[in-house]
């Protein structure tokens, strides 16, 4: 015998209300219409039981597990992971980050499986949610953060400044080429803790900050360097040198007083602060050294293939000169290498970067 066709949704509906009287019933013993108000709770309830159904959650009330000392603390122990692992990150970025992660996903798993929040699919979606919040923002504001630094460059390569010309502190000469570099914060973000070595592809006079108050430093990274004493005896004159951290010095048994005239490690830049949107412009006075004049100092000292940390020195004993008649014409700079590092927050970045250097006029 076939089995009965079950009746399609619209087809209980009609039997549900259809309030006509069955064939011998009369109509007094029919119930009462339904109200808006019954028909839209019941039409609630339906939708409701489905949801259930759909999400496949444990909607019966359970007894939550108290659990002992040990337990309760244990519900905090994601949260006491991120917070070690932020602490870490001022001294060990990677790993501090690793660690805060690792207490997110520990967050996510006791929202998951907490007894108390397993009667109600709203609080712990909820709680999951705050957990994914919280872990978007420490991703995109500390560990994906964007923090440029943006250089330019350039170079007054005609024309000169006219006699007696001081800027930012360095007496002009016509030997001099004006380069000026141009670094900026162009974010929103305040950086700490800025060193950049500054480099320029020739001689270096002596540079300085242009703009004022910037609580910056700059000093000179040393390298190969031309020194200059005046006042010399002459004669047999015994000249020895040594290193000071990074700048090479030198005396002699005369007594004379030489002085750094050029040097080509360029110099170092310490900011404690950066500002957002601010810019620190530095002037190079560039020179070139005479190349006959360098032909005829001693190669006796100088080093073939130096390693890191060697040095050597050579001498030459000229007669009394202006001591920028050894310089040659103004040079013509292409390039500037600029590398260091600096700090947005608990994280260091690292730059190292090459920019040409435009024309100037």
């Amino acid at each position: 015998m076939p089995r009965n066709k079950r009746p399609n949704r619209r087809q209980r509906r009609a039997a549900r209300f259809d309030r006509r009287p069955p064939e011998g019933q009369p109509a007094a013993s029919l119930p009462a219409p339904l109200s808006w108000k019954k028909r839209l709770f019941m039409a609630a309830s339906r939708w409701k039981t489905r949801f259930r159904s759909w999400m496949h959650l444990n909607w019966e009330k359970t007894s939550p597990n108290k659990g002992g000392a040990l337990t309760q603390v244990a519900r905090f122990a994601g949260f006491a992971i991120i917070i070690g692992g932020w602490q870490l990150m001022a001294t060990y970025y990677i790993t501090g980050v690793i660690i805060a992660y690792c207490g997110f996903v520990l967050c996510l798993v006791e929202c998951i499986t907490e007894s108390k929040l397993r009667g109600s699919p709203f609080l712990r979606s909820g709680a999951i949610a705050i957990v994914l919040i919280f872990a978007s923002i420490f991703s995109f504001k500390v560990v994906f953060i964007s923090a440029p630094l943006n250089f330019d460059s350039y170079a007054m390569r005609n024309g000169d400044y006219p006699s007696g010309t001081v800027i930012a502190g360095i007496p002009w000469n016509s030997h001099f080429t004006d380069l000026r570099v141009w670094v900026t914060n162009p974010t929103e973000n305040d950086y700490d803790e800025v060193y950049l070595s500054v480099q320029p592809d020739r001689w270096n006079y002596k540079a300085a900050i242009v703009t004022e108050n910037t609580g910056c430093q700059l000093n000179s990274l040393g390298g190969v360097s031309v020194l200059q004493a005046s006042n010399i005896i002459g004669g047999a004159t015994k000249v020895t040198g040594h290193r000071e951290g990074d700048v090479f010095e030198a005396e002699d048994n005369s007594g004379d007083v030489f002085e750094h005239l050029i040097t080509r490690g360029g110099y170092r830049l310490f900011c404690p602060k950066f500002p957002a949107h601010y810019a620190v412009q530095i002037v190079f006075a560039l020179a070139a050294i005479d190349q006959k004049l360098e032909s005829t100092i001693s190669p006796a000292g100088r080093i073939a293939n130096p390693k890191p940390g060697d040095w050597g020195i050579s001498v030459a004993e000229l007669k009394p000169i202006d001591k920028f008649d050894v310089l040659a014409a103004r040079p013509s700079p292409s390039a500037v290498a600029i590398t260091g590092r600096y700090k947005l927050g608990s994280k260091t970045y690292s730059i190292s970067r090459t920019i040409k250097v435009a024309d100037g006029n």
